[in-house]
């Protein structure tokens, strides 16, 4: 009993050790995205700030693939260790938000620094999620926030909101159609874990399909009625699964 204790505190350190590594990293990417979109929008140091994109986006990719080719060849050998801080496969996720973060800044000179200002604060609270929450709750809320996101770009006219909406799309598709296999497939455990709500999985992905494709085809207040429901939804699970939880 005193051994799973020790284990099972040590699984809470580690967790929230990374956890301040991962927002730590997102406030300091922030603030070196900003000055790198200054640079870029600036007209006397406009060249010199699409080269250091370029640049950094090229090495940051690179050294991600590096990270997770390593952490290929050591779970093949055996020797990944899921105990430590700092392993190969967190470097490289570490540098592909880099390298995504330079890209976004690279496709759109105008809102890009907004983006990043919205999407990497979702991407630290999502693995707050992913630590601490049922894996089903993870996936809900993943899908849900591109479905929020995706309505809120359709009623504002983003650029995105093509992009968005099939990334959402795509997103309800892959979680609607894990919840309708069988138990035993992998992909459906990874998603949900051991014991998925399927009725709840096929309803909310149901739903938030049908939202991400009214708010882009209708657009104006429609698209935000959709953003605020969708909104309200995630609110709503939240509040269940951590009144479940206690």
């Amino acid at each position: 009993m005193n051994e799973s204790n020790q284990k099972k505190k040590q699984a809470q350190e580690l967790a929230t050790n990374r956890l301040m590594v991962i927002f730590v990293y997102v406030i300091l990417l922030l603030m070196g995205m900003a000055r790198l979109y200054r640079y870029m929008i600036t007209g006397s140091t406009f060249l010199q700030g699409q080269r250091l994109n370029l640049i950094l986006l090229i090495a940051s990719a690179a050294a991600a693939a590096v990270c997770f080719v390593w952490a290929a060849v050591q779970h093949k050998k055996g020797t990944f260790r899921k105990d430590r801080l700092v392993t190969p496969l967190f470097i490289g996720i570490c540098f592909l938000l880099f390298a995504l973060s330079c890209l976004i800044l690279r496709l759109d000179y105008s809102n890009g620094i907004n983006v990043l200002n919205v999407l990497l604060p979702v991407m630290a609270v999502l693995y707050l999620i992913y630590l601490i929450c049922e894996r089903r709750f993870f996936t809900f809320c993943v899908v849900c926030v591109a479905g929020v996101i995706s309505a809120y770009c359709s009623y504002q006219g983003a650029r995105e909101r093509l992009f968005m909406a099939i990334l959402a799309a795509v997103f309800a598709l892959i979680a609607l159609a894990c919840a309708t296999m069988a138990p035993d497939k992998g992909l459906r455990k990874a998603l949900f874990g051991k014991n998925p709500d399927r009725r709840f999985a096929v309803v909310s992905n149901l739903i938030i399909l049908a939202a991400v494709i009214a708010a882009y085809l209708l657009g104006g207040k429609l698209a935000l009625i959709a953003a605020i429901g969708l909104a309200a939804l995630l609110l709503g699970t939240a509040v269940y699964y951590t009144v479940r939880a206690l």
